[in-house]
């Protein structure tokens, strides 16, 4: 996923306002959005956040989850065998 970089611009620049951890003369895509001043207080970014996982992970994805993940998850995440008392 990529990261969420807040800048200010000012007189034609954009001032990072967090450090970039970025090797010198890499690429990067800037997509521009307006921030408003009480979005971060308001939770607004939570609900971006939301919409964004939402459309990388749709409805659809879901239907074919196992319903017993809890019950069995070293079974899904390291192809432990099931067992019947767990």
């Amino acid at each position: 996923m990529p990261d969420r970089i807040r800048a200010r611009y000012v007189d034609g620049n954009l001032e990072l306002l967090d450090p970039l951890r970025l090797p010198d003369g890499c690429n990067v895509l800037l997509e521009v959005a307006e921030e408003s001043p009480d979005q971060e207080s308001s939770g607004s970014w939570l609900l971006d956040l939301a919409e964004e996982l939402h459309s990388e992970h749709p409805p659809e994805r879901w239907e074919n989850r196992p319903t017993d993940f809890v019950r069995h998850k070293k079974h899904h995440l390291y192809g432990h065998p099931k067992h019947p008392d767990d």
